[in-house]
């Protein structure tokens, strides 16, 4: 990773310190799938009975991380994508926005 720095002549212009040929990294090359999509639910309990219960899912991460749970559900055959199931709230929303959502 290069560093930015404004040059010392006064010059306002920054100047990258890449290595001399250092391998550039594209969008492309860094975005070739999604693994991680999320919804909204009520409850995330109802959520993982319907998910697994239901369609049959399977539980891939329920980490409880004090101030939320992190909870994610994959199919069988496809466990690199995961459906995270989340409550609209803190930390990731203030409670007018929480609201909103729900």
């Amino acid at each position: 990773m290069g560093l930015w720095r404004l040059p010392a002549s006064g010059n306002k212009t920054a100047v990258s310190e890449k290595p001399a040929g250092a391998p550039r990294v594209t969008v492309t090359a860094m975005l070739n799938r999604i693994t991680h999509t999320f919804i909204h639910v009520l409850d995330q309990d109802e959520a993982l009975d319907f998910y697994v219960g239901k369609l049959g899912m399977v539980v891939h991460t329920d980490a409880d991380l004090g101030n939320m749970r992190f909870l994610t559900v994959t199919t069988k055959d496809d466990p690199d994508r995961e459906l995270g199931l989340m409550l609209p709230g803190p930390p990731l929303y203030d409670d007018e926005t929480a609201a909103d959502v729900r």
